[in-house]
């Protein structure tokens, strides 16, 4: 999957995939955005149980994402992963 995102101010438009993305942020998974917030950051949705297996099976997670995996479980609510691209 592929994200595509236009500058209005500059008129350049950037694609990323969705691997890439996850790499080098290192958030292991992420659905695509859901929403956005008033100052035009994108919400994505992190699942717990799939972000726990993928670091189980040797994929780097950011160290604050793992503070917060550590008191999950695999039935929790999504975490709210919002984020912009600069």
């Amino acid at each position: 999957m592929y994200f595509g995102f236009y500058d209005k101010q500059r008129k350049v438009s950037y694609s990323f995939s969705q691997e890439r993305l996850q790499s080098e942020l290192q958030i292991g998974a992420f659905s695509s955005p859901s929403g956005i917030t008033q100052d035009g950051a994108f919400i994505s949705l992190l699942r717990s149980g799939l972000l726990l297996q993928l670091h189980e099976s040797g994929s780097k997670i950011n160290d604050d994402l793992m503070k917060i995996l550590e008191n999950s479980n695999e039935d929790d609510n999504p975490i709210l992963f919002i984020y912009s691209l600069k």
